[in-house]
C-alpha cells in the first residue's frame, strides 16, 4: 500500500513558518493529539495533506497554536512519518510521527483498532484462547469438555483420589507404585512384581586344547545370576557343579566330545554353554586321547611322518557283563586296528591264541566274550621273529547277584529242576 506522508508547510512573504510539535509514537487505529504552533505567517491559505494512511482535521489557522489532532488508519504500515503546513505554495516542514507495529507488545490490547482484544505471549500479540498456555488473567470464558476444569490456563482433568493425572495430563491414573526390592514393576508400570530369573554363562577358553598324549584340557567356567531362589550350575545334566549365585570356577576335565554346563535356578534351566576339547595341531584323537595318527611320531611340539613301523588297536566297547546262567557276553564288541609302514600284520585273540585276521586295517565284531580279560594284539608279521604294535583289551564280568532276576533264565531253572525231579524217580 502506498503510503502517503501528510505534509504540512506553510510560507510567509517573510520567513518560512515553523509547525513544532514532540516527536510520538502511535499503534494502527489510534489517535494521537499534536500540540503545533506557527509563526512568522504574514499572509497565505495553508493546506494539509488528508490521504491515508492518517486522517487529520483541516489545517489549522496562521499565526496560531494548539493542539492538533490526527489519527492513524488500521491498515497503516509501521515506519517514521513526518507532518508540515504548506502556505501560499511554500512547504514547511514539522516532526515526526512514528507508527509501530500492529502485534508489537505495546500495541496489544488496544481499545480500538486491529491489536484490539489481543494479548502478549511473550513472543507477539495473539488471540486468547482456553488452554493456548497464557497467564490465567488473560483467558476468555472457557467451556471446558464434563470431568475437566480450567486449571491455571486450560482445561484439566479433575481426578478422583487415590487416582492423579498421568505425565501427559491426558487421563486419570493410578499412581505408579514403590516396590520394595527385589521387585520391580510390571511392563505396564502398575503392579509390583519379582522381576522373571535369568543369567548368564560361559567358557574360556572354548574350545581348549587336549595336548599331546592328554584325554581332557581345562576351561574356566564362569555364570552369573539374577532374582534366583535357588541357583546352581549342572554339568552334563547329571552331575552338580556349583550351588553359587555367581561365580568362575576351573574345570579341567574337558572331554574330546564337549561338556554341558547349565545355570539353572531350581530344576529350571537359565542359560548353557558347551565346552569342546579340541587335539592339539597335528595330533588326532586316536584311541581315547589325542595322539598322532598311524604313521607319525611325536617329536616333542608336532607329529611327523615316520619310516618306523607302527599301529594302534582299540575295542569299543571295551567292558561288558555277563548275565546269570550264562557264560559269555551278549553285546556285541568292536575292535578297530590300522598300521603304517607294515607290509603283513595280524590280530591276535589272546586267552585263545586265536589267529583273527591277518589285514593291515580294519574292524572285526566280536560277541560271547567270556569271562575275564580278553586281550587282542596287533602283531608285524613282516620281521623275524614277529613283533607287537599294539594291543587292547577287553574286560567281561559277571552281572552283580541280586542285580537283575532275568526272565530268560526262567527256562533254564525249570528244565534243571525237571531233569533233578527225573533222577530222583529213576533212582
Amino acid at each position: 500500500m502506498k503510503i502517503t506522508k501528510i505534509v504540512l508547510t506553510f510560507i510567509s512573504f517573510l520567513f518560512i513558518s515553523q509547525i513544532s510539535f514532540a516527536a510520538v509514537n502511535a499503534c494502527p487505529g489510534q489517535s494521537r493529539d499534536l500540540t503545533y504552533s506557527s509563526t512568522n505567517v504574514v499572509s497565505g491559505t495553508c493546506i494539509t495533506n488528508a490521504d491515508d494512511p492518517f486522517i487529520a482535521p483541516p489545517a489549522p489557522a496562521i499565526n496560531s497554536s494548539g493542539v492538533w489532532p490526527i489519527s492513524v488508519s488500521n491498515n497503516t504500515l509501521p515506519g517514521s512519518y513526518s507532518f508540515g503546513l504548506t502556505c501560499g505554495g511554500t512547504p514547511a516542514t514539522g516532526d515526526t510521527l512514528n507508527v509501530l507495529d500492529q502485534n508489537s507488545q505495546t500495541c496489544c490490547g488496544l481499545a480500538t483498532g486491529p491489536s484490539a482484544g489481543k494479548v502478549w505471549n511473550g513472543t507477539t500479540c495473539v488471540v486468547p484462547a482456553c488452554g493456548n498456555g497464557l497467564a490465567a488473567s488473560y483467558q476468555p470464558t472457557c467451556t471446558c469438555p464434563s470431568g475437566q476444569s480450567i486449571v491455571g490456563s486450560a482445561c484439566q482433568l479433575t481426578c478422583t483420589a487415590p487416582q492423579v493425572l498421568n505425565a501427559a495430563q491426558t487421563a486419570c491414573v493410578l499412581p505408579t507404585p514403590t516396590c520394595v526390592l527385589p521387585q520391580v514393576l510390571n511392563a505396564a508400570g502398575d503392579t509390583c512384581i519379582l522381576p522373571t530369573p535369568n543369567g548368564t554363562i560361559s567358557a574360556n577358553p572354548n574350545p581348549c586344547r587336549i595336548a599331546y598324549n592328554a584325554s581332557n584340557c581345562a576351561s574356566d567356567i564362569t555364570w552369573s545370576s539374577q532374582y534366583t531362589s535357588s541357583p546352581n550350575v549342572w554339568l552334563d545334566s547329571t552331575t552338580t557343579f556349583s550351588n553359587i549365585p555367581n561365580g568362575t570356577q576351573p574345570f579341567p576335565f574337558v572331554a574330546h566330545g564337549g561338556n554341558l554346563f547349565q545355570l539353572r535356578d531350581g530344576t529350571t534351566v537359565l542359560n548353557s554353554a558347551t565346552v569342546s576339547g579340541v587335539c592339539v595341531a597335528s595330533t588326532e584323537w586316536v584311541g581315547g586321547k589325542c595322539g598322532c595318527p598311524v604313521g607319525k611320531v611325536w617329536n616333542g611340539s608336532s607329529c611327523q611322518i615316520s619310516t618306523t613301523p607302527s599301529g594302534y588297536i582299540s575295542a569299543s566297547p571295551a567292558t561288558c557283563t555277563i548275565l546269570p546262567e550264562e557264560s559269555t557276553c551278549r553285546a556285541t564288541t568292536t575292535i578297530t586296528w590300522s598300521t603304517a609302514n607294515v607290509t603283513n600284520a595280524k590280530v591276535e585273540k589272546t586267552n585263545s591264541n586265536e589267529v583273527i585276521t591277518t589285514t593291515l586295517l580294519n574292524a572285526s565284531t566280536f560277541r560271547n566274550m567270556i569271562s575275564g580279560a580278553t586281550k587282542f594284539t596287533l602283531w608285524n608279521t613282516t620281521p623275524n621273529p614277529d613283533t607287537v604294535l599294539a594291543s587292547t583289551t577287553v574286560l567281561a564280568s559277571c552281572e552283580k547277584k541280586g542285580a537283575r532276576f532275568a526272565f530268560s533264565t526262567l527256562p533254564k531253572l525249570y528244565n534243571r529242576i525237571a531233569a533233578r525231579q527225573q533222577f530222583n524217580r529213576l533212582t
